[in-house]
């Protein structure tokens, strides 16, 4: 029992976040740490220079992680080489000739990296770039490299003394600790014109040592145009179009003088000629559209303006939406919400991530998002406060319910299909999940989001993340595989078995397929159904990638946890793809 648990939770750190890519994504508290190696640029360096080591941990064998800023470090001869710079453990410092061991240990764990420090004199330092030339409010990284004595050569960025001779232009970082030796910047009120960056090594209270300079150039840019963009913005397309009670995010991008672009859209000034459609957007770039209608966004900076771009906003109006119900979630848990909005033009479709929800005591519970359309509600202290939900603009329509936590016993949970049943996947396919929790008052609950899944075989299949349907399982390669689940202090006595066979795919189809017909502001889903060489026939419609060729038309309002569904925008044609096993089908959205 207990190697079960212990298995579901390492494969649950291991697999938690999509496209895992082989780093630890969080810090381990569960894989156990089996060795450590170390690395550095050098091993041998000059008396009075440093150099950084770096830690790496290995997990099992599972994952290695960059472990330097937690390991303590230690020296078997501290007058040789020695850990002395505070802010900076992990970089060890020549104090004089001869060898040492450098040692990192952690969790009973040790690693040993052989450091000889040698009597080499510095006879040059070279910093480059070589007379680089920035903007006003831009930054420079400078390096220094010393050459030595004994023909080596040495990073002394990080030991030299930077200066600057024209702290008007611009100054330059010397902190011991932040690595940032070397970055040269200019102040807020700088000047254009040059300054000579120099870097000293071997300098005694001031004096001596060896040096090397570069001239930096400040140039004042000179801004003459904004563009504004949206994602949707092409050269075809400058006016975007996007439905309302949708969130648009508008890029401001500034022309210099010489030919330079910045993004400045948090520096700009954002107007938008018709509030009632969509207000004025923040600092930031953003803004949600209310009304259907058009607006004009433009963006200044001082006496620079942008071309107008118009926003369509296409998909009617919102006329109401369904008082919310009072809820129930247990304490530790999470419950999904999901509100359809009705618009005046006779059309519903989802509109749970467009409202802007409030708990009014945030101690018992609190919203997060999962993805566009998802949202989940987390008991976090036992106790009653009320939810609400309320609709874009300023005459937003309102709802709110009574949210209860409650804290009652977990007497046991179950999994949906069952161990009994089990799952058949064809690999490069999925099938979902589910767990029940039964408590001591007698209530239950989906707790699929809250449970710690794994597999015990992660060749054969891969645990994803929790949508609305189930937890998602993924056929990998041939053969079998359990599913563990762990929720609260208890563990799914028998995981779920799951097999997994290798086919041929012949084909797969978009359904309906040809030339669809989307009403702009409706949902329309689509489904793929996968036909393989044997005559098994899969659905397939969350294992493709979907993509629309052009979102002034048609989107996807939220393709990881509602996959094929497709929200006609405005008039015109486009095409809706799905790619599977180097495979697409394609079928043509017209929104008339």
């Amino acid at each position: 029992m207990r190697n079960l648990l212990w298995s579901g939770l390492v494969m649950a750190v291991l697999l938690s976040g999509c496209g895992w890519s082989g780093s630890a994504s969080r810090p381990n508290t569960i894989t156990p740490l089996t060795s450590i190696t170390i690395s550095a640029a050098y091993s041998t360096i000059a008396q009075g220079t440093s150099v950084k080591l770096t830690a790496t941990g290995n997990y099992s064998g599972l994952f290695t992680r960059d472990i330097s800023d937690q390991v303590v470090w230690t020296s078997n001869a501290t007058t040789v080489a020695n850990f002395v710079i505070a802010a900076s453990p992990s970089r060890v410092t020549g104090l004089t000739p001869g060898s040492a061991v450098l040692t990192a240990t952690m969790g009973g764990m040790s690693a040993n990296f052989n450091m000889t420090v040698s009597s080499a004199t510095a006879t040059s330092v070279t910093v480059t770039p070589a007379n680089p030339s920035i903007a006003l409010g831009l930054t420079q990284q400078f390096t220094a490299t010393g050459a030595f004595s004994d023909g080596t050569t040495q990073d002394l960025t990080f030991d030299a003394t930077w200066t600057s001779s024209n702290t008007t232009v611009a100054t330059v970082s010397n902190a011991a600790g932040d690595n940032n030796g070397g970055l040269a910047s200019t102040p807020s009120n700088a000047v254009s014109g040059t300054t000579t960056i120099t870097a000293t090594f071997g300098a005694v209270n001031g004096a001596g040592g060896v040096s090397g300079s570069s001239v930096l150039t400040v140039t004042a840019p000179v801004l003459q145009s904004i563009a504004v963009t949206t994602p949707n913005t092409s050269a075809t397309t400058p006016n975007p179009s996007v439905l309302s009670l949708s969130t648009v995010t508008f890029t401001a991008t500034g022309t210099y003088s010489g030919g330079t672009t910045n993004d400045i859209t948090n520096q700009v000034t954002w107007t938008s000629s018709n509030t009632n459609v969509a207000p004025n957007p923040d600092s930031t770039g953003v803004t949600q559209t209310t009304t259907q209608g058009t607006t004009n966004i433009t963006a200044s900076l001082g006496t620079v303006v942008s071309n107008t771009t118009t926003l369509n906003v296409n998909g009617g109006n919102l006329a109401s939406f369904p008082v919310l119900t009072n809820m129930t979630v247990v304490n530790g848990t999470s419950v999904p919400i999901s509100v359809t909005g009705n618009f005046g033009n006779g059309i519903a479709r989802d509109i749970t991530g467009a409202l802007k929800w409030t708990i009014a005591n945030p101690t018992f519970a609190n919203v997060t998002t999962v993805s566009t359309n998802r949202l989940l509600i987390r008991g976090l202290a036992p106790g009653t406060t009320t939810i609400t939900a309320t609709s874009p603009g300023s005459a937003g329509q309102i709802s709110t319910a009574f949210l209860t936590v409650t804290n009652p016993g977990l007497s046991t949970f179950t999994v949906s299909p069952p161990p009994s049943t089990g799952l058949a996947l064809t690999a490069g396919t999925s099938g979902r999940l589910t767990a029940t929790a039964y408590f001591s008052d007698g209530t239950n609950q989906d707790v699929t989001a809250n449970v710690t899944w794994g597999s015990n075989a992660t060749a054969v299949a891969t645990v994803g993340t929790a949508g609305p349907t189930g937890e998602r399982i993924t056929g990998v390669a041939t053969g079998t595989t359990t599913i563990t689940a762990a929720f609260g202090n208890l563990i799914l006595t028998n995981p779920v078995p799951v097999s997994v066979s290798t086919r041929t795919l012949r084909s797969f189809t978009i359904i309906p397929s040809g030339t669809v017909s989307v009403v702009a502001g409706n949902q329309t889903l689509f489904t793929v159904t996968a036909t393989y060489n044997d005559g098994t026939t899969v659905d397939i419609t969350s294992d493709v990638a979907w993509a629309t060729g052009d979102g002034n038309v048609a989107i996807l309002p939220d393709p990881q946890n509602q996959p094929g569904q497709v929200v006609g925008v405005s008039s015109g044609t486009t095409n809706l793809t799905a790619s599977f096993n180097g495979q697409t089908s394609t079928v043509t959205l017209k929104v008339p």
